[in-house]
């Protein structure tokens, strides 16, 4: 089961913001391979460089899923065109940025349960995490091209984080109880 699905959203003009909050909303979901939020094969929305494009998603309320290899939150393939935000990092333009605003709870519960995964062309995603990120395997799972750029933790998270294939930086003024995984030239 999915509970909330932003897979296909119309075309939007290039240099905008599309932000998305969930704010004071429980939203929970259960069994295998269920999903709480689903962003995915957004291509339209970010889909060359230069585009000057970013997607906020702002989590205050609770989210839970339950279920074997069930994900919280799960950012999906195709976010724009492969490298697209590589050349625009090397030119200084903000585009394909997605930041997650995490103040409230999220749990994903099940053996091989995620609370935030991406396997998307993203190059950079940022988190601020002041509430609880609580799973069974990845609190944080980063896969494909792409990854954590910067994870702020002023909350707990219970479970393992896998920044991805970037240089990430993490900044932890809560607590973190799990390994983490930083790749490239941040090990």
């Amino acid at each position: 089961s999915i509970g909330v699905d932003f897979s296909n959203v119309p075309i939007i003009d290039t240099n905008s913001v599309l932000s998305v909050g969930i704010r004071g909303t429980s939203i929970a979901t259960s069994g295998a391979g269920a999903s709480a939020v689903v962003i995915g094969n957004l291509n339209e929305f970010a889909a060359s460089s230069g585009s000057n494009t970013a997607l906020v998603l702002d989590l205050s309320g609770a989210i839970e899923t339950t279920g074997m290899g069930s994900d919280g939150v799960v950012i999906g393939a195709n976010w724009g065109t492969p490298g697209a935000a590589a050349d625009d990092q090397a030119n200084s333009i903000v585009s394909r940025l997605f930041d997650i605003d995490l103040s409230g709870s999220l749990s994903a519960s099940g053996t091989g349960s995620v609370g935030i995964r991406t396997a998307s062309f993203l190059e950079l995603l940022d988190i601020t995490e002041t509430g609880s990120i609580t799973a069974d395997t990845f609190a944080i799972l980063s896969e494909g091209a792409g990854g954590i750029g910067t994870l702020n933790n002023a909350g707990t998270i219970t479970g393992d984080l896998s920044f991805g294939d970037v240089d990430s930086t993490l900044n932890n003024s809560g607590t973190i109880i799990g390994d983490v995984y930083l790749y490239d030239s941040a090990d």
